[in-house]
């Protein structure tokens, strides 16, 4: 039988792999719940960030995404009958993600009516190629309107984001 040299004990050739360098995720406020996750949250509206990741691993899916867009604000008016608006759209999944900067925006919340205005649509999120649609504002009532008159409530449409690193579902609620 033939001796085994390496080249960590001779200090010459490749040292033999320990396994493969950590990962390295950065961006957001980092939670570590001890659930065995971390958590990159990100959640100033209207102020781009960037999640970045180094040594990303090569199985399937290994990253959980949430994204939820603004909200749309109410409508203002003089009686209790103001559409409400829709709460933002909500994508979900898990994806493959691979190293590199991915830019994230979140969208800031609609705002509410002012005397009989309609409010104003939530703002979209978005991140890894695919968009969370904001929420649409509900309708507000003139004053003197007649009695029953109602405001439409704003409406969210969310389809499913098909995008490079996987499939994100789509979710979306109507405002009342």
């Amino acid at each position: 039988m033939a001796p085994i040299f390496t080249g960590r004990f001779f200090g010459f050739g490749p040292a033999p792999s320990d396994g493969p360098p950590p990962l390295t995720v950065t961006g957001g406020t980092e939670l570590t719940p001890g659930n065995g996750y971390k958590y990159h949250v990100f959640t100033e509206p209207n102020n781009p960030s960037t999640l970045s990741i180094s040594n990303a691993p090569s199985e399937t899916g290994w990253a959980y995404v949430l994204m939820v867009a603004g909200g749309g604000g109410g409508g203002g008016g003089d009686n209790t009958w103001c559409g409400g608006g829709a709460g933002g759209g909500l994508l979900t999944g898990q994806l493959t993600l691979t190293d590199g900067s991915y830019p994230i925006s979140v969208g800031a919340g609609g705002a509410y009516g002012p005397g009989n205005a309609d409010g104003t649509n939530g703002g979209d999120t978005e991140g890894f190629g695919a968009t969370a649609n904001g929420g649409g504002a509900g309708e507000g009532i003139p004053p003197g309107s007649p009695g029953g008159t109602t405001g439409n409530g704003g409406d969210t449409s969310q389809s499913n984001a098909p995008i490079p690193y996987g499939t994100l579902t789509g979710y979306g609620n109507n405002g009342g």
